[in-house]
């Protein structure tokens, strides 16, 4: 125990055929009620859950393979469905979609560069599914904007990949 109380504060859970770590559960904030799950094959995690709030919901859920995160989700709003998710090549980065509205698409789709600095972002502002609002960066600063008209269309980032999220609904994804 951590906190010196005598109550643990994470248990690790093993196979018992190969000795290998299987799961972790922890009490990561110290206030006495779990809050982080782990769970490993192969000796390599590959998911992470976690209620980063202390509400005694989940609100984040990371997935790895071959040990290296691949994917974060996360709840923002406590609403029970997710509205972040984040996608990492080689652990880093590479591209974030956002439900700011709650309508259960993502409306704001960012990429970023070889050093998770922001390069682009595309947003639908009105709802309709297209995006509207083009910004482009350098070095994570942002050096020209552009608004979309409905008509035109723009082949850097298509209408369909904005709507092809695999957004959950609060159901695990993988």
């Amino acid at each position: 125990a951590e906190t010196g109380d005598g109550v643990p504060d994470r248990y690790v859970y093993y196979q018992t055929e190969t000795g290998e770590k299987s799961r972790e559960e922890e009490d990561s904030n110290l206030d006495g009620q779990i809050d982080s799950w782990l769970e490993y094959q192969n000796g390599q995690i590959t998911r992470h859950r976690r209620d980063t709030n202390g509400d005694g919901f989940l609100d984040t859920w990371s997935f790895y393979r071959h040990g290296q995160l691949t994917r974060q989700e996360r709840d923002l709003d406590a609403d029970g469905f997710r509205d972040r998710v984040g996608f990492y090549q080689a652990g880093l980065l590479v591209r974030e979609e956002e439900d700011r509205n709650g309508d259960g698409r993502p409306d704001r789709v960012t990429l970023f560069d070889e050093q998770e600095r922001i390069r682009q972002r595309d947003e639908d502002r009105n709802g309709d599914g297209v995006v509207d609002l083009r910004s482009f960066y350098s070095d994570g600063r942002l050096i020209r904007r552009e608004l979309l008209d409905d008509e035109e269309s723009e082949e850097l980032i298509e209408e369909e990949e904005l709507a092809s999220a695999g957004w959950s609904r609060g159901e695990e994804v993988e």
